[in-house]
């Protein structure tokens, strides 16, 4: 499932960029899976089915993280909340092979400055509604 996603996640990123073309390269990397050279700098790109063992992350450097649409990585999600409110954080939860919608994103540091915490855990819920389970 892994490879899918991660083909998958590619895909995306080059679909969502050929109106903008500002990726210049995307490349394995050591610190990620992968690094995208954009035209202003890199992104760094995480791919992983569970958010288990979430890596630490840079906070200087625009991260997106791909992961499984799963109850689990939504729960995992809610409860580390608070460590990944940072503004270059975004989140895509993914389920490649859905017959609707295939992903749903979140970025915890915006939401935090819009939604409050009190709905959190039923806002992830009914994000997390909007694809179907892995």
């Amino acid at each position: 499932m892994i490879h899918g996603l991660k083909e998958w996640a590619l895909n995306y990123l080059r679909h969502r960029d050929s109106i903008r073309k500002e990726i210049v390269d995307i490349q394995p990397s050591n610190d990620s899976d992968y690094v995208v050279k954009v035209k202003t700098g890199e992104w760094f790109v995480f791919v992983r089915e569970s958010l288990k063992d979430i890596p630490v992350f840079p906070s200087e450097f625009k991260t997106l993280f791909f992961t499984l649409n799963t109850k689990e990585n939504v729960d995992i999600l809610y409860k580390k909340w608070g460590t990944l409110k940072m503004p270059n954080l975004t989140f895509y939860f993914v389920n490649p092979n859905a017959s609707g919608d295939v992903m749903w994103a979140i970025n915890p540091y915006v939401h935090s400055l819009i939604a409050d915490d009190e709905t959190l855990k039923l806002g992830l819920e009914t994000l997390y509604q909007t694809v179907e389970t892995v």
